[in-house]
């Protein structure tokens, strides 16, 4: 597990907060908060949203890590940076924000990786000023697709009710397969048990 003192000092982004471990005392807390959850959690500290993480976010950041401590969010992140901007902002500019089941289109150990997550973000404030973005994540990956997979069942269900003949059948659900997965084509054969 890493610890406080293992961020850059440089990091505040032009707060005078230096090493993690000479924080005030509520910033240090978050740290230790962070370091200490099983849960992705991150604060993104200062005018660059510079990062402080746990080791789950590490496992989200792959090769990545641990060059990505210390630096500014937009450099680590910047195939999510334009899409999560918004909601920095808003945690800046002091409102909390969340995102429920979005989707995450990231790179990892050099590959894109889709996944869906539900995201927290709000402002962190020393002596009354914002001083950054404290961010939690939960993967609901397996959860979405299932919604997904149940919507599709559920509708292949109501389109296939009252259709008898197995030529049609099949076209139906051809037809809704393709439609759900995002294709042109669908093919389907028939196997018997010598085939």
């Amino acid at each position: 597990m890493s610890n406080l003192s293992s961020f850059p000092p440089a990091a505040a982004g032009g707060l005078a907060l230096g090493e993690p471990n000479t924080w005030p005392e509520g910033l240090r807390a978050i740290g230790d908060l962070i370091l200490a959850s099983r849960f992705p959690m991150f604060l993104a500290i200062g005018h660059d949203l510079r990062l402080f993480y746990n080791d789950a976010y590490s496992d989200l950041l792959g090769d990545k890590h641990p060059a990505a401590r210390g630096a500014p969010y937009a450099s680590v992140r910047p195939e999510l940076w334009e899409r999560m901007r918004p909601y920095f902002e808003l945690a800046l500019a002091g409102e909390a924000t969340q995102l429920q089941h979005a989707l995450m289109e990231f790179e990892r150990n050099g590959k894109r990786e889709r996944r869906f997550f539900s995201v927290s973000l709000s402002p962190v404030r020393q002596a009354g000023q914002v001083a950054g973005v404290y961010c939690v994540l939960t993967e609901t990956t397996s959860d979405v697709l299932s919604e997904h997979r149940h919507a599709f069942h559920q509708k292949l269900g109501e389109t296939l009710d009252g259709i008898d003949d197995a030529v049609h059948i099949m076209k139906a659900t051809s037809a809704m397969t393709g439609q759900t997965l995002g294709v042109a084509r669908v093919g389907y054969g028939e196997i018997d048990a010598t085939g």
